[in-house]
């Protein structure tokens, strides 16, 4: 009855109000359960959403009427170029150009392109994400730009301490283009393909941080995301730069990447100055995966921000999900602090789960007792599996022989 009950307020909007009357309405039932009134159900039942249900919730037990979230005004970005980088921004717009027509065009780029098409990634996403090829040369860009300086200075390329010349810092990788909100170039990722077993080669790659581009500030996607975040007043937060392409594909046109690094407060200032106002974080499937959406959620809480959590599961990403499952996934994301409660009670001994619970409690009730009241129903179904069935039994058996558990420990 209560998973039941969840899910229908979840689907409802999740109102505070409407989750009061959930919670009367489940306790009246369990009430009667353990009175003997009534037998345990063997269906859910239904909550009567109707005013007078929820008007019989004293006033002076209801939660305070919530303020709305306030929408930021959306406000177009100053061009970088006013900040004196008016040369630099236009190499890296050519060397973005230089990298693309190597992907469509130069026979090297074969192995890309079947790697990319493989993964669901055809000609159409290489046009809209500008995607590209970094031959393997140490050369080859620098020498396009026909000037090493600035090539330098852009980033994309590095001084040898050996020979004092520039060569150019991705080689043999397929090239993610990082834009601005307003659409600029300001740096680079290159993805090595996987027939590439050096050991010393990472996965991925990053031109050299400069003033215009720091990776620990950059949001993947958040130029081709704008329009979606400033329409939905909701952002997606993924992993990888193929996730946020494949949630593009499969119409999820609101999703950014953070591209490997870890969600910082700079991340949170630039998505809400896309217009969102709300967050879905969804990650890997896997333990890090797991980790790093929870210090999204983490942060989304400390600055008030809503947010939903997707899982995956374990092993999967959004990459490597097809667009139906995918969308299935995200349509079945939860509200904080449910993820954060699930995740916590999920695990561990029972010692383990109870102080999980209190810790929850201190984090995000903050005095409420509707969202205390979500913690405890957590814990009774997680820590101790508790239905109204499971509860009946309990009241008619003895609890002398469980040590450190009573009936009042139990009560809703």
């Amino acid at each position: 009855h209560w998973h039941q009950a969840v899910a229908d307020w979840i689907e409802d909007g999740a109102t505070a109000a409407r989750l009061t009357a959930v919670w009367h309405h489940a306790n009246h039932q369990t009430a009667l359960v353990i009175a003997g009134a009534t037998e345990a159900p063997t269906a859910p039942v239904p909550v009567p959403w109707t005013h007078a249900t929820e008007q019989l919730v004293p006033a002076s037990r209801r939660p305070p009427e919530l303020p709305p979230i306030p929408i930021p005004v959306h406000v177009e970005p100053e061009p970088a170029e006013a900040n004196g980088h008016a040369a630099e921004l236009a190499v890296l717009e050519r060397s973005a150009d230089w990298y693309h027509q190597q992907l469509l065009r130069s026979p090297h780029a074969e192995e890309a392109r079947q790697y990319l098409t493989e993964r669901g990634i055809g000609p159409d996403d290489w046009r809209k994400w500008n995607l590209g090829w970094a031959p393997d040369q140490w050369r080859g860009l620098t020498n396009a730009l026909r000037d090493d300086k600035a090539a330098v200075d852009s980033g994309v390329a590095a001084v040898s301490r050996k020979t004092g010349r520039a060569y150019d810092v991705l080689r043999a990788r397929i090239v993610f283009p990082i834009r601005t909100l307003a659409g600029e170039v300001i740096g680079f990722a290159g993805r090595k393909l996987p027939t590439n077993t050096d050991p010393r080669a990472h996965k991925y790659l990053n031109t050299r941080t400069t003033p215009l581009y720091h990776k620990s500030d950059t949001l993947y996607g958040i130029a081709e995301s704008a329009e979606g975040i400033r329409t939905s007043g909701t952002a997606g937060v993924v992993e990888g730069y193929t996730d946020a392409i494949a949630a593009h594909k499969a119409g999820l046109t609101n999703v950014v990447a953070l591209g490997g690094t870890a969600f910082t407060d700079s991340h949170l200032h630039r998505i809400l100055a896309a217009g969102a106002h709300q967050l879905v974080a969804a990650f890997d499937g896997d333990g890090a995966g797991q980790d790093a959406q929870q210090k999204v959620l983490d942060q989304a809480h400390q600055a008030d921000v809503p947010t939903t959590a997707v899982t995956f599961p374990a092993g999967e990403d959004p990459a490597s999900l097809g667009a139906a499952a995918l969308l299935q996934h995200w349509r079945t994301g939860l509200p904080q602090p449910w993820p954060h409660i699930d995740q916590h009670l999920s695990g561990g001994d029972i010692h383990q789960r109870i102080r999980g619970h209190r810790a929850i409690a201190d984090t995000y009730t903050d005095g409420d007792p509707v969202l205390a009241a979500v913690a405890t129903h957590q814990t009774l179904t997680h820590t101790l599996g508790a239905t109204p069935h499971t509860i009946a039994a309990w009241h008619n058996t003895p609890t002398r022989n469980t040590p450190g558990l009573s009936r009042r420990g139990l009560s809703l």
